[in-house]
Formats: structure tokens, C-alpha cells, sequence
């Protein structure tokens, strides 16, 4: 892979008074020593007397800008030799981050540039420039206006070069981890966990691991993840009710549970096949207490025929054959065969019969009786994604 570096030229470039390396020198040295590869291009930036400008002094003549960006070209080539170096002078507020971001997008040469980084690893060099600098280049990082990007930062002291996320854009990060927990995105929010870099990351991330698992039905791994997490003291109690719940699964009736859950999304479409697989599961289970012999892909008007046919009691939340879980059975064979769409007014409708049918179950376990009464309050529902959400974003901004 390719790669280029980009940089605002700042009052100590390339050299400071007392004649040390300037911040972007000093970056780019370390850059060069970490990165271990060739740089191929470059882009420097300046505002004409923007030193002078953003600290109050005079330094009594124009041009300083592109003199100290012309010796920063030569120790950028004295690393890279014959590296392109291209330097853009920028007419804009230098404290002002919108004007400059403003100039940065509508410079022909910034553009032309930008438009070269197809398949290029950018390194913005975040050490050097007044703050309204810095904050364009982490806005340029957080949208990747350059491409696939990574920003640098050199702390005063030291001779390391430190990788982080801006604060504005874990902020942003945050808020979109916190979204996608509380509507059930647990694979989504997962993915942006490590630009946070945080240090509770790995307990956060083991928490939406087994979020993720159980949501798509795979009670033993999220079983091994949850008996050795460790929950911050807000999520304890959610972890009992969580380890009682996985623990159901494996009873007979205990996987409706993991099916209604699935019926509580915001899709219309994706909460009637769950429900219908939910009818069918609820049908088999009762088939098998009742000693009913179905074939392995029995519809669920079969099995409720074969047990109306045993004098098997049919609750009629279960009945297939008949009222709502006959009609929406019949949606569901449109929805997968024929097309058809649902209608979000539909939602609410399946969303009471899954409740329903749920607490209708015939069961003589009291410990899946009681959870099956209560399904809004499982530790897995839907109706919880948002106190789970707070409490990650919470811990994670602590």
C-alpha cells in the first residue's frame, strides 16, 4: 500500500528557535521509523501570517509561511528522497475551523490532490498549526476527506508517536455505539468499539459478543462468554437474569423465548417470520409433551390439525388454523413466497400475539412459567436494549 502524509506548517516548522526539530519534522521522523514503508506524497498546508495572526505578534514581513514550508519540503525529502511535496497556502481565519475547513474543500489543488488517494493510506500529522488547525485535520480523519485515513499525534514529550481518536470523534463514536445497542445492532456497535480505544473495551465488547449470539440463537456460546464477564455493578443484576435466561433455553418451551424476543424489532417483515417460526416452535413443544408425532417439517396448520385431531386442548392463541395465528401464518407464506410486503401497521398487531402465545404456553416448569408471563422483562429483550445502551455508555465515557 501506498502512502502520504498531510500537515499544517506552524510557526516552530521545520526547526524551533533553539534549533531542535519542529513539530512536523519530529512526527514525521517517527512516522518513518513506526511505519516502515515508503511515503510517496505529500501535502503541506499554511495560512499566510497565520503565527502572527493567532498569537498576537508581528514577525515583520510576508512569506514566512512558504519559506518555512520550502525547508520543510527538503528534510521531508532528506527522509523520502524525491518525494512530491506540495505545498497549499490557504486564505482563511486561521482560528476560525470552519473557514478553514471551508478553504480546505474548495482548494483545486487540496482537491486535486484528495482525488490522487485512491488506494492510499493517508497519515495526517496532528503536531503542528494553531487548534482550529488540528481540529479541521480530525475533522478531515473522522469523514475521511482524504481518503482512508489515520491521524498522528506527537506528545511535547517523549519520543513516541501516539495514535488516538480525536475527542470530537469518539464523541461521535460514543453516540453511534450507543444507537446501535439501544435498536439491537450488537455487530455494529461491536465494529466501532475499537476506535475508542478504551480501557474497558474488552469487558464492553464481551457484553455485545453474547448480546450478539443470543440474538441469532446460539445459546452456548453466549453462555461461555457470560459466566466469565465481569459486569460493572450496574449490569449485576442483569447478569443473574441473563445467566437464568440462557438456562431456559435449554428446557423445553425455554427457546419461545429467544422467538419472541426476535418478534419485538421495528421490522415489520423480519417480527412476522420470527413470529411464525415462534408458532411453529410453540406447536412442536407441544406436540412433543403431548406425545403427538409430527414429521420434522410440519407446517404449523399440520401440527395444529394433528393435535385438534389427538383431543389435544388448543389454546387459541396457538390454534393455527384459526383467528389471528391463522392470518398472520398466512402473511408470513405472502411475505416469503409471493413478496408480499407487511405493514407497519401489522407491528404491533404480531408483536401482542407473540405476547400472547408466550403466556399462553402450557407448561409445568414454574421457573419458565414465571419467565414466560413476564417476557417484556427477560434480560434479552428488545424493551431492555436501552437501560443496556446507558449503562455501556456511561461506563465507557467514564
Amino acid at each position: 500500500m501506498a502512502h502520504r502524509v498531510v500537515a499544517f506548517v506552524g510557526k516552530q516548522d521545520p526547526h524551533r528557535p533553539d534549533g531542535t526539530p519542529g513539530p512536523v519534522l519530529s512526527a514525521a521522523r517517527l512516522l518513518r521509523r513506526d511505519l516502515r514503508a515508503d511515503v510517496t506524497g505529500a501535502l503541506l498546508l499554511s495560512v499566510e501570517g497565520a503565527s502572527d495572526r493567532a498569537d498576537g505578534r508581528d514577525e515583520g514581513m510576508l512569506g514566512m509561511q512558504g519559506l518555512r514550508s520550502e525547508e520543510l519540503q527538503s528534510e521531508l525529502r532528506a527522509l523520502w528522497p524525491d518525494l512530491p511535496v506540495q505545498h497549499v497556502q490557504l486564505h482563511a481565519d486561521p482560528t476560525d475551523a470552519r473557514a478553514l475547513l471551508r478553504a480546505l474543500r474548495a482548494d483545486l489543488d487540496v482537491q486535486a490532490f484528495r482525488a490522487g488517494g485512491e488506494g492510499v493510506q493517508t497519515h495526517l500529522l496532528m503536531a503542528s498549526g494553531t487548534p482550529a488547525m488540528r481540529e479541521v485535520l480530525a475533522a478531515a480523519q473522522f469523514t475521511e476527506f482524504f481518503g482512508r485515513t489515520r491521524g498522528w499525534y506527537r506528545p511535547d514529550r517523549g519520543d513516541t508517536l501516539r495514535e488516538e481518536v480525536p475527542l470530537a470523534v469518539e464523541a461521535a463514536l460514543l453516540a453511534s455505539l450507543r444507537t446501535a445497542v439501544q435498536v439491537g445492532e450488537f455487530r455494529a456497535a461491536r465494529l466501532l468499539l475499537p476506535e475508542l480505544r478504551h480501557d474497558q473495551s474488552g469487558q464492553v465488547g464481551d457484553l455485545l459478543d453474547l448480546l450478539h449470539l443470543e440474538q441469532v440463537g446460539d445459546r452456548q456460546g453466549a453462555w461461555e462468554i457470560l459466566v466469565r464477564w465481569s459486569p460493572p455493578e450496574a449490569l449485576s443484576a442483569w447478569k443473574d437474569e441473563a445467566l437464568r435466561a440462557l438456562k431456559l433455553h435449554g428446557a423445553a418451551g425455554g427457546q419461545l423465548m429467544h422467538l419472541w424476543n426476535a418478534t419485538q424489532v421495528r421490522s415489520p417483515r423480519e417480527a412476522l417470520l420470527a413470529y411464525a417460526t415462534l408458532l411453529e416452535e410453540g406447536l412442536r413443544a407441544l406436540c412433543g409433551s403431548s406425545g403427538v408425532r409430527v414429521e420434522p417439517r410440519s407446517t404449523a396448520e399440520g401440527m395444529a390439525g394433528a393435535l385438534q385431531r389427538a383431543r389435544v386442548p388448543l389454546p387459541v392463541e396457538l390454534d393455527a388454523a384459526a383467528g389471528v395465528p391463522k392470518r398472520l401464518y398466512s402473511a408470513r407464506n405472502g411475505a416469503i413466497h409471493a413478496g408480499t410486503s407487511v405493514a407497519m401497521e401489522d407491528l404491533p398487531v404480531i408483536q401482542e400475539a407473540a405476547t400472547q402465545l408466550v403466556r399462553a404456553y402450557p407448561t409445568q416448569d414454574e421457573e419458565l412459567a414465571a419467565f414466560l408471563r413476564r417476557p417484556h422483562h427477560n434480560a434479552f429483550a428488545p424493551q431492555r436494549y436501552g437501560e443496556l445502551a446507558q449503562v455501556i455508555f456511561s461506563w465507557l465515557s467514564s
